[in-house]
């Protein structure tokens, strides 16, 4: 399993993960060090879960472009597109993509390659949107985490607040989760 949390909130976007691949997803040691949120631009950010070869090779179609000029919108359908090109396996992949829209809005869109590339899509209202994405068993332990650490614990007064509770929700994983380490990797947009 993969975790990868982000909230959007009206004045930025956070974007945290853990750095560990099992060994069951590489057939080899596991990886400890491999960050799963990447930031694409000064205006977005990108977590990725499941194969992790897919999901190299859907961020490496990026390099072709200048991230610079692209919107969030126009990130996304690359992003997207490119899942559609590659060979996934029976994991899938999952993305979130975060950051200012074409509006210079707070937006996440969610894409799950095992939910035939469906979309949901979060926008920063009156409250932060917390859009929590990972891979493997939804295990009630975990839900309830995320709800004890995210859901429960809103509305944050502050960018800091939102990282505060994000942290401890990611710990709080890896403390249940053999398959999430504590190395925690984070990518903000503001």
């Amino acid at each position: 399993m993969s975790f990868v949390l982000s909230v959007c909130g009206k004045e930025y976007a956070v974007m945290m993960s853990d750095g560990r691949v099992p060994k069951y997803l590489v057939n080899q040691e596991a990886h400890e060090d491999y960050p799963k949120v990447f930031q694409i631009s000064d205006k977005v950010c990108v977590g990725v879960t499941g194969d992790p070869v897919a999901s190299f090779y859907i961020l490496k179609d990026l390099q072709e472009f200048d991230v610079s000029k692209l919107t969030l919108e126009r990130m996304k359908r690359i992003l997207t597109n490119a899942l559609k090109e590659v060979p996934i396996n029976m994991m899938g992949v999952k993305f979130v993509i975060s950051g200012r829209n074409k509006s210079n809005k707070f937006t996440t869109y969610v894409v799950d390659s095992k939910k035939d590339f469906q979309e949901i899509k979060y926008d920063a209202t009156q409250m932060n949107q917390p859009a929590v994405v990972y891979f493997g068993a939804q295990s009630e332990k975990i839900e309830e985490i995320v709800d004890n650490y995210i859901y429960k614990t809103l509305p944050w007064g502050n960018i800091e607040e939102a990282e505060q509770q994000m942290r401890a929700c990611m710990l709080a994983v890896a403390d249940v989760d053999e398959n999430v380490n504590k190395k925690i990797y984070q990518m903000t947009v503001l």
